[in-house]
This record gives C-alpha cells, sequence and structure tokens, in this order.
C-alpha cells in the first residue's frame, strides 16, 4: 500500500516535528530566528537557527545529519 494520504502526511509532520526538536535541543536560548525570513524556492524551513560558535554550529550540522534533514547555510 503506499505511504500516501493523510496518515502519512501526519507521520512526516511529526518525524518533521521530533527532528526541528532535537535540532533545537543542541543550541542554547535565543539562537531560533523566523524561518519566514529565510525562503527557499518559495518554501519556508522547518528551522533557522543563528549559530554565534564552531561548536555550537558542529552541534546543529550533527543533529541535523542523524535526522536526515537538508541544510542550506545561508
Amino acid at each position: 500500500m503506499p505511504a500516501d494520504g493523510p496518515r502519512a502526511t501526519q507521520e512526516a509532520g511529526e518525524r518533521s516535528a521530533t527532528a526541528v526538536a532535537a535540532i533545537r535541543g543542541v543550541m542554547p536560548e535565543g539562537r531560533d530566528q523566523d524561518p519566514a525570513r529565510y525562503p527557499i524556492d518559495g518554501r519556508v524551513p522547518a528551522v533557522a537557527l543563528a549559530p554565534r560558535t564552531r561548536e555550537e554550529l558542529a552541534g546543529a550540522l550533527a543533529a541535523a545529519a542523524r535526522a536526515g534533514l537538508a541544510v542550506a547555510p545561508q
């Protein structure tokens, strides 16, 4: 049975929310940015962060890799 329809959409949304929470969890408070300010080909990213140190950047990239999310530095 194909993985489409409302249930598949809901499951994908839940996985995405879990991944975003994991990435935010490695960053200190206040590093979130408004994702609407960073559209990519007309789509709004799930999360936008502003790491201030190499360690914060490395943590965010590692969390995104573990979650299987694409990263688009700007």
